[in-house]
């Protein structure tokens, strides 16, 4: 929740000087491959080193144990910095490829912010190596606390440099990102041998490194969807991009405060029974994971869907975000809510094809849901412009989901009978809490726009939580019931 007002209250700001402006689409432009790197590295080699650092733990020595972390800390170092170097020698050629539309002043803007960003790169990307070494022992404080440092930064450089353009978001993403890593690493006293970063590669990075190339290569591949959104972004009338960035990051952002804890705490649960050979338990946590991440998801989508609009105006409506802006917003957050659903489940369901070492089968899906999402945005963003693109990201992450779903099931890594009654559930309960939301909004928006959203949002989300809890009564009632009694 501290994640989600600190961000919003950046984005408030950011949208108060720049809007959706030429300035705003040349910093989501630059932003583009330097995010694309960061997600790369962390699903890929962060994510095969946690479940390899949990087994290896249990099977060596303390003394090995820390050779082996130095020695991958020391590896992503050398690795990470070569990558940012190729980036910064090769910034023109990169902002002409991913920005071929713009004009030739956005182009010189977009690679000052570029020149900037692609150093975030070996912080943020580092910071998932190093956020693995708490997990393992269950302590999600710090890693939890760490990245609130980046929207604060943002939020200082913008609020008393705004004069100087956008480059002062840049600025200060690049400092917060420094920040956060330092806040990670100063803990691993006990973990890694600083002085042996840069040694001879262990035989247990190697065995990292070989099993996170399917991963990285492929990834590569399917985690072009935002260059490809750019690229046709480009080309499209201006603020196209920045609509799409504000509605993207509002939707990736209730990814991670919707689904991030669950996938996080999950994982390690996952990763330790996988290795201790306990299936029927693995069976168990996975199956929990996936409903507990649709009943979360579910109503946060109906509201969005029946509310985006009046709640993007309250949020971002004031200064250069006019109007319009608004609308361009919450038109293609509505079209990103089934990407927030599918990319939530995805969360979880990608990790178990790690921890059962279906590393391919992932990757083979994922490319073809490249080409899925690439297809759909040619053709739907000649016809619909960037609410095609919108649109094209929740056909491809939902054709990405119902595979890996299905591949899961005739695996028997999850159960279908224990799936569907509760998914159809869920399914049921969220349109209920849709229903009562827009009839209770329309009812009550003349007398006050706030006070019909909070409201509305409220008889929404209890006609869902009775349904779930004494209507449908979803095995995870429980759960659902002691979570919420926890708050008060």
């Amino acid at each position: 929740m501290l994640s989600v007002g600190l961000n919003f209250l950046t984005q408030t700001v950011i949208a108060y000087y720049f809007g959706t402006d030429l300035q705003r689409d040349a910093y989501f432009s630059a932003l583009t491959i330097p995010a694309y790197l960061i997600i790369l590295f962390s699903g890929s080699i962060s994510t095969i080193f946690l479940p390899y650092y949990v087994d290896f733990r249990k099977n060596n020595s303390k003394e090995d144990v820390v050779k082996f972390g130095s020695s991958m800390l020391g590896c992503s170092i050398i690795f990470l910095l070569v990558v940012c170097a190729i980036g910064f020698i090769s910034s023109r050629q990169i902002v002409d490829w991913i920005a071929p539309g713009f004009s030739l002043q956005q182009k010189v803007l977009t690679r000052e912010i570029f020149d900037i960003l692609i150093f975030t790169v070996i912080f943020q990307a580092l910071s998932s190596v190093v956020i693995v070494f708490h997990h393992v022992d269950s302590k999600f404080l710090r890693p939890a606390l760490s990245p609130l440092i980046i929207p604060i930064t943002s939020f200082v450089a913008v609020l008393f440099f705004h004069k100087h353009g956008i480059i002062a978001l840049a600025f200060g993403a690049q400092i917060g990102s420094f920040l956060s890593l330092v806040i990670l690493i100063t803990a691993l006293a006990d973990k890694v041998k600083f002085r042996d970063l840069i040694g001879l590669i262990n035989p247990a990075t190697k065995k990292v490194i070989i099993l996170s190339m399917p991963l990285l290569i492929s990834g590569s591949i399917y985690r072009l969807t935002t260059v490809i959104e750019r690229i046709i972004g480009s080309t499209l009338p201006n603020g196209s991009i920045s609509a799409l960035g504000y509605s993207n990051q509002i939707y990736v952002l209730l990814v991670t405060i919707a689904t991030g804890s669950i996938a996080t705490t999950f994982f390690p649960k996952m990763a330790h029974s996988w290795s201790g050979g306990m299936s029927d338990e693995f069976n168990k946590i996975a199956c929990r994971a996936i409903k507990l991440i649709l009943a979360i998801t579910l109503p946060i989508a109906a509201i969005f869907f029946t509310l985006g609009q009046p709640i993007i105006m309250i949020l971002f409506q004031r200064g250069a975000f006019d109007s319009a802006a608004t609308i361009s917003v919450a038109e293609s957050l509505k079209l990103f809510l089934g990407a927030f659903i599918f990319s939530g489940l995805g969360s979880v369901i990608g990790k178990i094809f790690y921890i059962t070492n279906r590393t391919m089968a992932v990757s083979i899906v994922s490319i073809v849901e490249i080409f899925v999402y690439a297809i759909c945005a040619y053709f739907l963003s000649h016809y619909y412009s960037y609410l095609g693109l919108a649109f094209s990201l929740t056909i491809s992450t939902g054709f990405n989901i119902f595979v890996m779903t299905y591949l899961l099931i005739r695996w028997k890594y999850v159960l279908f009978s224990d799936l569907l009654g509760d998914t159809l559930k869920l399914v049921g309960a969220a349109l209920i809490c849709g229903m009562l939301i827009k009839s209770i909004f329309l009812w009550t928006e003349s007398l006050n726009i706030f006070f019909g959203l909070m409201l509305s949002g409220l008889f929404g989300l209890s006609g869902y939580l009775f349904c779930i809890l004494y209507v449908f009564k979803i095995s995870e009632a429980d759960t659902i019931n002691k979570l919420i009694k926890s708050y008060f």
